[in-house]
């Protein structure tokens, strides 16, 4: 099959982020979630050999929300 390319479009996607803390600040239990509303990149995915397969992100931080 071989090796397929994704271009990742945030008008038409979602992205989320859940934070995990572990040591003192584990202790509040707080996983903050969140909403990345401006971003972009590429996923390359190769069903034959997974471990080539490859994702790069850039978000732009400012456009990061807490979800509730």
């Amino acid at each position: 099959m071989g090796s397929v390319r994704y271009v990742l479009d945030a008008k038409s996607s979602q992205f989320t982020v859940q934070a995990f803390a572990e040591g003192l600040a584990g202790i509040a239990d707080h996983r903050p979630r969140f909403s990345v509303r401006d971003f972009s990149g590429e996923l390359e995915f190769d069903a034959d050999h997974r471990d080539n397969s490859s994702m790069h992100l850039t978000a732009r931080a400012g456009s990061l929300e807490i979800v509730v």
